[in-house]
């Protein structure tokens, strides 16, 4: 298909492309705005997953996975409302790295500074007790949830202290104090 025909196609709403051993996607793809689902899967894609991808406001199905992604998921993404089934074998981030955290309002993505949050209590057992006391937001992801046996006791009271244990519902759930 010649690179400009596939930019015509205004009003497909379904797109299957896996297996055609694709190696990157041509500048006009990226208005098909009205696409709900698109298969990607199997090919050997291999550039920079694109912000055009927001383009895509429609989209609730996606499948990226077995590609050659060389990018994380980009923070465009997150503008894909309607998204509910995506596959992929893209990262949301690099180990050893802080997620961008992003806050959203009805469409309006914007993202919060990342001296304002911290993430990984659930899963970084030497976290610096005074870094966790700097940050507005902190977020226990990861498997050691505070509230659990296997949860990092010194972390323990910085989600404790916001717990109010005389609740008849929190008690019946068995949280440690």
């Amino acid at each position: 298909m010649p690179e400009t025909t596939i930019g015509k196609l205004k009003n497909l709403a379904s797109l299957d492309l896996s297996n055609y051993k694709l190696t990157g996607l041509s500048s006009d793809f990226w208005s098909l705005g009205s696409l709900k689902s698109l298969n990607l899967s199997s090919n050997q894609i291999s550039e920079n997953l694109p912000s055009n991808i927001a383009n895509f406001g429609l989209l609730e199905t996606l499948d990226l996975s077995s590609n050659n992604f060389s990018s994380k998921i980009p923070v465009a993404m997150s503008s894909l409302l309607s998204l509910q089934n995506l596959k992929s074998n893209l990262t949301m981030w690099k180990l050893g790295t802080l997620p961008t955290a992003l806050i959203a309002f009805k469409g309006h993505v914007q993202v919060i500074d990342p001296s304002w949050h911290m993430l990984g209590l659930g899963y970084q057992n030497k976290t610096n007790i005074e870094s966790v006391k700097k940050p507005a937001v902190i977020h226990y992801n990861g498997q050691s949830k505070p509230w659990l046996q296997i949860g990092f006791a010194h972390l323990r009271p910085f989600w404790t202290k916001y717990v109010n244990y005389s609740n008849d519902f929190i008690r019946n759930c068995h949280i440690l104090e």
